[in-house]
C-alpha cells in the first residue's frame, strides 16, 4: 500500500511536470526590449516577473521595523508591459509567489486593460483566479481570450489579492491561436494616462507658456526633460577638458504659472548606453505660492538596468503652484532626466482646496491648520542652542536643521543582516533645548517624519518650561493625528521668557520616536490675536502676584520677582519690567534721565522716576503714585500699567493677589 501511494504520488508529480512543459510551448519568451513598469514596487522588483525564474518575483511596496509592516501601498496595483512591436497575445498566466513564501500579494481579481499605441488603454477584461482555501497550491493560473489581441502594451491591474499586497512570480502572455479569430479594440474609449499611471489618470501636459523651469545645474538643458521625447535629457554641468562638473544634490523646480492638482510624479530615467546621473534617491516638495516647499515624498529607484520609467505617488492629492525635485543621490553624482511628468488625480479623488501640500487631514487636537504667519515670528535655530535627547540613532540635530528630510529617530538595534530590529529603546523619550539666555516664546511647531513609515510619529506629548534651565514646569500637554498627511501641528504656550524648554513624548506609534523638524516661535501675526482666539489656539495669559510676595505664576508656571508687590498711598505698586515683559512689552530703561518706557502692539508708554506725569503716544495722563525704585526696582501702579497695556486686572482681598488676564 506504502509502495503503491509513492508511485501516485510520483505519477502525479511528474504528469504535473508534463503538464507544465507542454503549457510552456504556448507563451512567449519575454525579451529585454519590453519596457516593464509598476505602480509600486519592492527594490526594482517589477522585472523580477519576466526573468524566467520563478523563485524571484514582483511584489508592491511596503516598510517594515522589525517583524511588523507599518505602512505599505493599497490597492489597486498595476503592472504594465509595452513592447517594441504590435503583439498578438490570445490571453497571460500568471504563476503566484512560490509556496516555501506567504501567501500575502497572490492575485484574486484583476482586470485587464490593451492598447493599441503603446499609451491609451482600452478596458479588456475581467476575471478572478481560484485556490484552495489555505493558498497552498501555487500552481500557475491561465486566462485565456478565447480570441486574439493585437496589443503594443499590455496591463494587468490587480484589483483583490491576499492582504492588500501584489506578487507576481512569472507574467506569461500566451501565443496567437491561430483557430480563434482576431478582435478589434474599440480604441474611442481609450485612456490617455502615462505609462505608469492608473487608467484613469493623466498628466498634465507642459505648457512652454506657463510653465517655469529651473535647476541650479545644467549641461544639456532642464526644458529637454519635458520635450516628451525620451531620447533627449538634462545633464548636470561637467567640463572633460578643464576637469570640472557639478556633484549632487541638485534641484530641478517647476512652476507651473497656476495651481494644478497633482497625485504624484513620473521619472524617466537616461535611455542611451550610459548609467552616469541615473537618479538613486529624490525628495518631491510643493509649494503653494511658489516660493515656501513643504516635503510630500522621498523615493529611491534601482533603474541602472532596467532604465523604465517609475511613479511616485503622494500620500494625498496635493494643490500646488509648484513642485521641486530635489536629487540627493545619483549614478557618479551626476544628474540626468529623460522626462519628468506630473499625474492629475485620479477620478473621484478631491483635493483639499486651497490646502498646504499633501494635507486634508483633521488637525492634532489643539494644533492649528492656519498658515504659518498665524503662528507668529519664528525663532531662528542657533547653534549655541544646547540640544540633548534622552535616546537617540539619528542625532536631535536633525530635527533643528530646517530640513524636513532629515530626521531625529530614537535608538534601535538590528540583527546581524541590519534588516531586523530586534529591541529598541521605548516611550517616554526626552528633549531638551537650553538657550544661552532666556528667549521669549509663544509656541511650538512639531512637523513629523514625511512619508515613509508612521513608525515614531507623536501620539501623546507633554511641554515644559524653564526661567532658570533647572526647574521645569508644565506648560501644555498635546494630543497628535497619525495619518499619510503628516501635517505639523502648532501648540500654544504661555507667553514668556524662557531659560529651557523641554519635551516628553509619552506616546508615539510603535513606542519609536522620530521629529523632521521642531521649531519655535514668539507672539502671534498682527491682526490674528482674536480670530486665534475665538479657535482655541491662542490661549489667553494670566498672571497672578501677592502682595510682599517675591513668587509669582504666568500661566501656573511659578517664577521669582526681583521684589515683591507691596501697597503704597492705596496703590498696588509692582515692578515695572517684570508686568510688561510679561504681557509681552519691551521695556527699555535710561539711567541718565531715569526713565522708563515700554512698547506694545503699537503703544508706547513712558514714565520718569519720581514723577505722576506719564506720556501715552504723545498724549498725557497722570498717576495716582508717582513711578519710585523700591528694592532697586522700578515700581508703577499696576492698574494703570495693565489696563493701558490693554489687560484686565482682579483683586482678591482674601489672599491679596493680583490677577491680570489678557
Amino acid at each position: 500500500m506504502k509502495k503503491m501511494l509513492v508511485l501516485l504520488i510520483s505519477l502525479s508529480m511528474l504528469l504535473s511536470m508534463m503538464a507544465q512543459a507542454f503549457a510552456a510551448s504556448d507563451e512567449y519568451d519575454a525579451e529585454s526590449t519590453w519596457k516593464i513598469t509598476a505602480s509600486s514596487e519592492l527594490s526594482n522588483s517589477a522585472v523580477k516577473a519576466f526573468d524566467g525564474d520563478e523563485a524571484t518575483f514582483w511584489h508592491t511596496n511596503y516598510t517594515a521595523e522589525g517583524s511588523k509592516v507599518v505602512s505599505k501601498d493599497e490597492l489597486p496595483h498595476l503592472i504594465t508591459v509595452t513592447f517594441p512591436a504590435v503583439k498578438s497575445i490570445s490571453g497571460f498566466r500568471y504563476y503566484p509567489r512560490n509556496s516555501s513564501f506567504s501567501a500575502s500579494g497572490i492575485i484574486k481579481a484583476y482586470t485587464v486593460y490593451v492598447s493599441v499605441d503603446g499609451t491609451n488603454f482600452v478596458e479588456y477584461k475581467k476575471g478572478n483566479f481560484e485556490y484552495n482555501a489555505d493558498f497552498s497550491d501555487r500552481s500557475a493560473k491561465t486566462f485565456a481570450f478565447g480570441e486574439n489581441v493585437s496589443v503594443k502594451a499590455f496591463r494587468l491591474k490587480v484589483t483583490d489579492s491576499v492582504n492588500g499586497y501584489a506578487t507576481v512570480a512569472e507574467l506569461k502572455f500566451l501565443k496567437s491561436d491561430s483557430s480563434k479569430k482576431t478582435a478589434t479594440i474599440d480604441t474611442s474609449k481609450a485612456v490617455s494616462n502615462g505609462a505608469a499611471a492608473e487608467a484613469n489618470k493623466g498628466v498634465w501636459a507642459y505648457d512652454s507658456t506657463k510653465w517655469t523651469l529651473s535647476v541650479t545645474s545644467a549641461k544639456e538643458a532642464i526644458n529637454k526633460a519635458f520635450d516628451g521625447n525620451s531620447s533627449t535629457y538634462w545633464h548636470s554641468y561637467f567640463n572633460t577638458e578643464k576637469g570640472e562638473k557639478d556633484s549632487v544634490p541638485f534641484e530641478i523646480i517647476v512652476d507651473f504659472g497656476e495651481t494644478k492638482a497633482v497625485s504624484g510624479i513620473i521619472y524617466v530615467p537616461r535611455q542611451d548606453g550610459s548609467e552616469s546621473g541615473i537618479v538613486q534617491e529624490a525628495t518631491y516638495y510643493g509649494s503653494t505660492d511658489g516660493k515656501n516647499f513643504t516635503a510630500l515624498k522621498t523615493a529611491t529607484y534601482d533603474l541602472q538596468k532596467s532604465r523604465a520609467e517609475a511613479t511616485t505617488m503622494f500620500d494625498k492629492v496635493v494643490e500646488v503652484k509648484a513642485i521641486k525635485m530635489v536629487i540627493s543621490k545619483a549614478v557618479n553624482n551626476y544628474g540626468t532626466v529623460a522626462e519628468l511628468k506630473f499625474l492629475k488625480p485620479s477620478q473621484g479623488s478631491t483635493p483639499a482646496t486651497g490646502s498646504t501640500p499633501a494635507t486634508g487631514s483633521t488637525p492634532a487636537t489643539g494644533s492649528t491648520p492656519a498658515p504659518q504667519a498665524s503662528y507668529g515670528e519664528l525663532i531662528t535655530y542657533d547653534t549655541s542652542w544646547k540640544i540633548s535627547a534622552s535616546s537617540v540613532k539619528q542625532k536631535i540635530e536633525n530635527a533643528f536643521d530646517g530640513k524636513a528630510d532629515t530626521i531625529w529617530h530614537t535608538d534601535y538595534k538590528t540583527d546581524e543582516a541590519g534588516k531586523t530590529v530586534v529591541s529598541h529603546d521605548e516611550c517616554p523619550f526626552t528633549i531638551d533645548v537650553a538657550f544661552p539666555n532666556a528667549i521669549e516664546i509663544s509656541g511650538m511647531r512639531y512637523m513629523p517624519r514625511q512619508g515613509g513609515s508612521n513608525s515614531g510619529v507623536w501620539q501623546e506629548a507633554t511641554i515644559y518650561g524653564s526661567a532658570d534651565g533647572t526647574n521645569f514646569t508644565e506648560l501644555a500637554k498635546q494630543t497628535y493625528t497619525v495619518d499619510q498627511s503628516r501635517e505639523a501641528v502648532y501648540t500654544k504656550l504661555p507667553t514668556a521668557k524662557y531659560k529651557a524648554i523641554r519635551i516628553v513624548i509619552t506616546k508615539a506609534v510603535n513606542s519609536f520616536g522620530t521629529a523632521a523638524e521642531i521649531e519655535f516661535y514668539k507672539g502671534a501675526a498682527q491682526g490674528q490675536t482674536e480670530e486665534l482666539q475665538a479657535k482655541g489656539i491662542v490661549q489667553k495669559k494670566v498672571i497672578k502676584l501677592k502682595i510682599n510676595s517675591k513668587t509669582a505664576t504666568i500661566a501656573g508656571a511659578s517664577t521669582m520677582l526681583a521684589a515683591e508687590p507691596v501697597i503704597k498711598d492705596g496703590s498696588t505698586l509692582v515692578p515695572i519690567r517684570f508686568v510688561s515683559e510679561a504681557l509681552g512689552a519691551q521695556v527699555n530703561w535710561n539711567a541718565i534721565t531715569k526713565a522708563v518706557t515700554i512698547t506694545l502692539e503699537g503703544k508706547t508708554i513712558k514714565l520718569e522716576i519720581d514723577s505722576k506725569n506719564v506720556d501715552i503716544n504723545g498724549a498725557k495722563s497722570i498717576l495716582t503714585v508717582p513711578a519710585q525704585i523700591i528694592g532697586g526696582s522700578t515700581m508703577v501702579p499696576i492698574r494703570f500699567v495693565s489696563e493701558t497695556l490693554g489687560a484686565e486686572v482682579g483683586w482678591e482681598a482674601g489672599s491679596q493677589t493680583v490677577t491680570i488676564t489678557k
